[in-house]
């Protein structure tokens, strides 16, 4: 309510105003969730029938460098809201301290995790031909712990995908918002531990976090260590800094261990703020309109790293599929080879991202979200 109540005081002085078609920035942000929220109903529904399909993959394993591979999704991380991308709070000390690959102009497949995941750690056609399904078939042992929801609307199509590893577990039984508070992704500890110690030749471990998925202050139960602008988001920039502590303990988990180990994180999205005109009010939600909504993190850090280093070239997660063969040493013939993803090599199409529409765009064609 607080979002309307300048267009509720206008209609008020003036009952004849269309407030649908009012042009009001906070009618027009409704209007573009709800028509947005129906096509990704039309969209989960083609890719709850694509996951069934038989997967394409023949796998080739070329040589393996590590022995346990972690993929850590995040959730809403916007890059620009983070320390080590330039963001003035420091809510990345984890990140800044260790060495690694970081990728400083990586953007997302879309602006949902629905959207955005079906078209990153799939093929895009058919989601059967996943990287659980890959790492599967080339003998991987492959585990998948979630935080998000294993049955709603929004959940299905990368939940059933999750449930194609050997071993899965939901801290979530319903939908990803079911019961809000009741489970931070801390809660994935003890089977994350689990993964990491067991006994098993190779391992692709795979986990899904709420991270910084809105309203944050839900992420962090309405706690923050620094106010910045507003209560919203300040509980966004510390649902941020939660992310990386969480980073940091998994990163120790696999350093108590004698394998030779590597660990992935990149976010699903980023966000961008909503009733800009009222700072006290000011949020953090979904959106699609800006260049912001796809900007996210990446990095890669395994035991073996010596030293910081930058891809600053353009990397899209529509390519995301050549970038996982290259890290785990997975090779099949339909995964794209064109290009040294894990490299500073121009590649071709990576500013490509995936509308509401399923259709193929290019990103740039996005404005920039002025600062605040």
């Amino acid at each position: 309510m607080i979002l309307l109540s300048t267009p509720i005081k206008d209609y008020r002085k003036e009952s004849s105003i269309n407030l649908l078609n009012s042009g009001y920035p906070e009618i027009k942000f409704i209007k573009e969730f709800y028509y947005s929220l129906i096509e990704l109903n039309k969209e989960n529904s083609k890719l709850e029938k694509l996951i069934y399909q038989k997967d394409d993959f023949n796998p080739v394993n070329s040589k393996n460098k590590y022995n346990t591979y972690v993929m850590v999704i995040g959730e809403s991380a916007r890059r620009d809201l983070m320390h080590f991308y330039g963001f003035h709070i420091n809510n990345t000390p984890f990140m800044n301290s260790i060495n690694g690959i970081f990728f400083t102009n990586y953007i997302s497949a879309g602006t949902s995790t629905n959207i955005s995941l079906s078209n990153t750690i799939a093929i895009k056609g058919n989601l059967s031909n996943n990287i659980v399904s890959l790492a599967n078939k080339a003998g991987f042992s492959t585990y998948w712990l979630s935080n998000q929801g294993a049955l709603g609307i929004f959940d299905t199509p990368i939940a059933s995908m999750g449930k194609k590893a050997n071993k899965y577990h939901f801290l979530k039984k319903g939908d990803y918002d079911n019961g809000n508070n009741s489970s931070n992704d801390t809660g994935l500890l003890p089977f994350i531990k689990t993964a990491i110690n067991d006994n098993k030749k190779n391992k692709l471990i795979i986990i899904h976090l709420m991270g910084s998925h809105p309203p944050a202050c839900n992420r962090t139960n309405d706690y923050y260590e620094i106010f910045y602008k507003s209560k919203d988001v300040s509980c966004y920039i510390q649902s941020i800094k939660e992310t990386d502590n969480l980073l940091s303990k998994i990163y120790n988990e696999l350093s108590l261990t004698k394998t030779k180990w590597s660990m992935m994180y990149f976010s699903d999205h980023g966000l961008s703020y909503a009733n800009r005109n009222d700072i006290q009010q000011l949020r953090i939600m979904h959106g699609s309109s800006y260049r912001q909504n796809y900007e996210i993190p990446f990095f890669i850090t395994s035991y073996d790293s010596k030293e910081k280093i930058y891809i600053k070239e353009k990397r899209s997660a529509l390519s995301f599929m050549s970038l996982f063969s290259e890290w785990t040493g997975i090779d099949d013939k339909i995964i794209d080879k064109k290009c040294h993803m894990i490299s500073n090599d121009k590649c071709e199409n990576q500013n490509n991202i995936i509308n509401f529409h399923n259709k193929v765009i290019n990103y740039l064609e996005f404005p920039i979200e002025k600062s605040i």
